[in-house]
């Protein structure tokens, strides 16, 4: 998968999180107008309320969206309605937030809080969801927040995903170490990628 930088390029940086400078040395910082483009593909398309996957990323906002504006810092969100998305965003109540619109008729989509974000400050923010048992779970460094237990929801978008800004929802402040894997990571592992793990436990 070939990954691409948008119309605007983010800046590279060196200030990466603490916990990944022994594998890391360079991180993004997005302006509210760069990007990052990920490719559609069906590895990282999830049509069903049983499928199962994690987003994973550092992220440091230069400063919380005012009201009413929201932040993606990553989405595949296509525009127009119909179309089915997921994403890590920073709404305006200034929560870490999951949100997903599966066009799925049992749950309706389904939006999941974390715990506050923090300006100018690196946070691990990872999101799993659990089609099996039917939850998606929000961690910050490491800790879960609430799981909605209705709404495992498909993420079938047919746009790739943007880091940085999408569909207006524009991220200004810093991103590292993005990874989106095909299955729910546990709470362990989780919080191996909070502490920095390069690979982590099977």
């Amino acid at each position: 998968m070939i990954v691409t930088y948008g119309i605007v390029k983010p800046l590279v940086v060196s200030m990466v999180p603490a916990a990944l400078n022994s594998f890391s040395n360079a991180a993004l910082k997005f302006d509210g107008t760069a990007t990052v483009e990920i490719p559609r593909s069906d590895a990282l398309n999830w049509p069903n309320s049983d499928d199962t996957y994690t987003i994973s990323l550092w992220a440091n906002p230069t400063a919380l969206p005012p009201y009413p504006e929201w932040s993606a810092i990553i989405s595949n969100i296509a525009g127009g309605n119909g179309s089915g998305y997921c994403g890590i965003f920073l709404p305006p109540d200034g929560l870490w937030n999951f949100a997903s619109n599966g066009q799925d008729v049992a749950s309706g989509g389904i939006s999941v809080n974390g715990s506050a974000a923090q300006a100018n400050v690196w946070q691990h923010v990872a999101v799993v969801q659990n089609g099996v048992a039917n939850t998606n779970t929000i961690y910050v460094n490491g800790v879960p927040g609430p799981a909605n237990t209705r709404a495992a929801s498909p993420c079938n978008s047919p746009a790739g995903f943007s880091i940085g800004s999408k569909d207006g929802d524009n991220f200004v402040g810093m991103v590292d170490d993005v990874r989106i894997y095909g299955s729910a990571l546990t709470e362990a592992q989780v919080k191996e990628l909070f502490a920095g793990k390069e690979t982590i436990t099977p």
